[in-house]
């Protein structure tokens, strides 16, 4: 088995970064989330008229029930 060298890494290479990291202050100054109009009061808002509830569903009675199965 051959020695290794001492001046080469062995295993993973440890990397730099050439910038130097920007400060918190610098990035986030003057970004501020742009926000949507302003809520009108209950007052202002404009209200449709409330519709009728329609029952879908229909009950019969046991006499009419019998009627159509006799027709």
């Amino acid at each position: 088995m051959p020695a290794r060298r001492s001046n080469q890494p062995s295993g993973r290479v440890r990397v730099y970064p050439d910038i130097p990291p920007v400060p918190a202050e610098k990035f986030y100054a003057g970004v501020k989330k742009k926000r949507g109009p302003q809520r009108k009061p209950l007052a202002e808002v404009l209200q449709s008229a409330k519709r009728e509830v329609s029952n879908p569903y229909q009950s019969y009675t046991v006499s009419y029930k019998l009627r159509v199965l006799s027709y």
